[in-house]
């Protein structure tokens, strides 16, 4: 049974994100904070007014809305993506309440629950139901939100800041905004040294957008500088579907979107030329044009590190790629001229 997490409901005390809700979630494991969190940013428990067995208000397993028995957007959580479910927990429908055993150990839903209309119909529940954050199990099974849930949080922040004064609400009433979203949860950025270990992961359930990025920031630049510039590249798609979680990181030069959040702008510059790089590639364009005449000539990390690189090329056209061990690559495209 899950413990320790206490936050206050957006939508029944006017607050939300207050500092204080989050400490006593910090005594949980696993997905506690993040499950806190949600609450405080107007999310219900997936199995909100969950009453099997009886012809009740539960929310309808239907997500056709053009079945007279669809009641997903005005019950349960109110989130129309995420299922009909119960408590994979417990029933506390009953006194002394019993114990489930629905999940089992590869995060399946092994019940034959049904939902509370005459009637009923069973459950459909899949993977990603088991999965969200904010349901109860015991097998630690919880990793995501639903897109619903994220928009969900996104129109609570709206709600407190309809104008999108966020430093004030910040400032003023010790509140975290949207910026707090663009933080990762765990992790660390790499600023100088031997490389880490522990690079910073990012909430999964978003998609995110890397795009390149150039102001020399060994640390990542705050949520509202934005003094930077971002050439044109090819852009780093990660899918709120994407379930390789350490995949889920910062990449070195680069700043970032979710698009969930609905802002254009990239924002979070990380720009560490601190990093050596582990090799790399020299190309040479042979016509001193963009076409496929090149030769190509592989680096060590040696080489590829070496202070005098470009002033040791030949005259010409050349694209130099580094390449690092987190996976990143970094190119400059050359035009050297005569010595």
């Amino acid at each position: 049974m899950e413990g320790g997490g206490i936050a206050d409901d957006l939508f029944n005390t006017n607050t939300a994100m207050n500092k204080g809700s989050f400490m006593s979630s910090l005594n949980g494991n696993g997905t506690t904070l993040q499950h806190e969190i949600g609450h405080c940013m107007g999310l219900h428990h997936t199995w909100n007014d969950f009453t099997p067995n009886t012809n009740g208000t539960c929310e309808h397993v239907t997500r056709n809305p053009s079945d007279p028995n669809y009641n997903a957007d005005v019950a349960g959580d109110f989130v129309t993506d995420t299922a009909a479910v119960p408590n994979f927990g417990w029933d506390f429908t009953v006194d002394p309440p019993v114990q489930y055993d629905d999940i089992n150990d590869d995060c399946e839903y092994i019940g034959n629950g049904v939902d509370c209309q005459y009637p009923p119909e069973p459950y459909q529940i899949f993977e990603d139901d088991v999965r969200n954050i904010m349901c109860y199990n015991a097998q630690g099974c919880k990793d995501r939100f639903s897109m619903g849930q994220g928009i969900r949080m996104r129109e609570a922040v709206t709600l407190i800041c309809p104008e999108n004064k966020l430093d004030d609400a910040v400032n003023t009433n010790g509140l975290n905004g949207i910026a707090s979203l663009y933080e990762p949860y765990k992790g660390e950025y790499y600023l100088a040294g031997p490389a880490t270990t522990n690079p910073p992961l990012f909430q999964p359930g978003f998609d995110y957008v890397f795009v390149e990025c150039d102001c020399n920031c060994p640390q990542p630049t705050d949520y509202d500088n934005t003094n930077f510039t971002l050439p044109a590249s090819p852009q780093i798609l990660i899918s709120k579907d994407e379930t390789d979680y350490s995949s889920i990181t910062h990449p070195n030069h680069r700043a970032f979107k979710i698009l969930q959040v609905g802002d254009p702008q990239a924002r979070i510059c990380y720009d560490n030329n601190n990093k050596a790089a582990s090799g790399g590639t020299i190309i040479k364009f042979n016509d001193n044009v963009l076409n496929t005449n090149v030769t190509i000539t592989p680096q060590d990390s040696t080489s590829i590190n070496d202070v005098n690189l470009i002033n040791n090329l030949q005259p010409g056209l050349y694209n130099v790629i580094e390449q690092f061990e987190d996976g990143e690559t970094e190119q400059q495209l050359i035009i050297k001229e005569n010595n």
